[in-house]
């Protein structure tokens, strides 16, 4: 048996095999290339010899056919998915035969096909345990289930209430107690219905009352509780005092409207006006009319912020839009002007931000050059008052004229 090298690969292959076992080129074209290389290959002088006969080919060896029977069985094996027993038998090629390539390639792709083999069984061991502890966690979390239904079961037993068994039925829609929980709140539930039906529409606490002593826990407790409080607050806003509020407050101190109880509260107290603060825009509001009276338009001018969200007919009226319009009313064809501002028509409130807003009446007398012409007009007016002292809206609305 020769060697020969493979043109294309350059790996060495035997004169017998049919192809290389790396690339799968022919052996035969080898031999063939190998051939015209040596005819081609200039020959040298030498001293002349004796020729030596060529050697005559030589049958295929005992060795390289039993090295193919054991390929061809190796083969076999891995063919019917028996890569142990094809793996026991390539070590012992193996051993026989070191440089055969086709063993080599075949012991890697054993190798390959048992580490496949071991990771698959892996897999089915990782499955298979992970399926087992589902199935326990699935059993104890059903154990735990039934565990707490009962328990609120017999919590529910122990109230015997129609909201015990309501919410009983509510948590465990297809518990094992379900249907003795709806014969119970059904039986229950039938004198609580018609007593509600009863007093649902009253105005009245003490029905509702009534009805929470009769059915501390029944189906309408909740909605009974709010009635009295919603009730209760509409009478404290009908009187809408502070001592009204706190009433409230004392009944339900975490009602419904507790809140807006404790605002409207806050707001009455901020807004209460003292007799000292009515008799104060009264005296601002006199002094104001007194200086326009007199056609003191820098007295009048010194009641207003530099601008007057609301001058008569102006709006956001700056000071010299103030003087123009005195300058106007104070024309020549006007002797003289009397304003009597109505003391007892003074109304005043004030706002959480502590400005007064005042409506009163005033009568002013207007005497001219031509006496035909003189007037009397009484007016309502409406003004604000800033914490300040300072008017900062004046409206006017005439009532009468003679």
């Amino acid at each position: 048996m020769a060697l020969i090298k493979c043109p294309e690969c350059g790996n060495l292959v035997s004169d017998h095999a049919t192809s290389c076992p790396k690339c799968g080129f022919p052996v035969d074209k080898m031999k063939q290339q190998a051939e015209q290389a040596e005819v081609q290959q200039p020959v040298e002088p030498k001293e002349p010899v004796n020729p030596t006969p060529a050697p005559s080919s030589t049958p295929r060896s005992q060795e390289d056919d039993e090295c193919q029977k054991l390929i061809a069985g190796i083969e076999g094996l891995i063919n019917e998915h028996r890569y142990r027993e094809a793996k026991e038998l390539l070590d012992s090629a193996r051993a026989k035969y070191p440089s055969s390539m086709r063993l080599i390639q075949l012991s890697s792709e054993i190798e390959g096909k048992l580490r496949s083999k071991r990771n698959g069984r892996v897999t089915l061991v990782v499955i298979f345990v992970l399926c087992v502890l589902a199935g326990c966690a699935y059993m104890a979390y059903h154990q735990n289930q039934a565990a707490k239904e009962d328990t609120a079961w017999q919590a529910a037993c122990d109230s015997n209430t129609v909201t015990a068994y309501q919410g009983f039925m509510t948590d465990y829609p297809n518990g094992k107690h379900y249907t003795e929980a709806l014969q119970r709140f059904q039986g229950l539930k039938g004198n609580d219905e018609s007593y509600w039906q009863g007093v649902a529409s009253s105005p009245n606490t003490m029905d509702f009352q009534n009805y929470l002593k009769k059915f501390p826990n029944g189906a309408y407790a909740a909605l009974a509780t709010n009635k009295i409080d919603s009730i209760d607050y509409v009478s404290a806003t009908k009187k809408n005092t502070p001592d009204a509020y706190e009433a409230y407050l004392m009944a339900h101190p975490e009602g419904v409207y507790a809140q807006q109880a404790r605002e409207q509260t806050s707001k009455i107290q901020a807004t209460a006006i003292t007799p000292e603060e009515v008799q104060g825009v009264k005296d601002l509001m006199s002094s104001y009319y007194s200086a326009y009276q007199n056609k003191d338009i820098d007295g009048i001018t010194s009641y207003f912020n530099h601008v007057t969200r609301r001058y008569y007919n102006k709006s956001n009226a700056t000071h010299d839009d103030i003087v123009n319009e005195l300058k106007k009313a104070f024309n020549e064809d006007i002797k003289s002007l009397d304003i009597e501002v109505e003391s007892s028509s003074f109304k005043v409130k004030k706002d959480e931000s502590k400005n007064f807003s005042a409506n009163f009446y005033v009568v002013v007398n207007v005497e001219r050059v031509d006496p035909t012409k003189n007037s009397s007009v009484r007016s309502a007016i409406t003004a604000t008052v800033d914490s300040n002292n300072k008017i900062t809206s004046i409206t006017s609305r005439k009532i009468s004229k003679e």
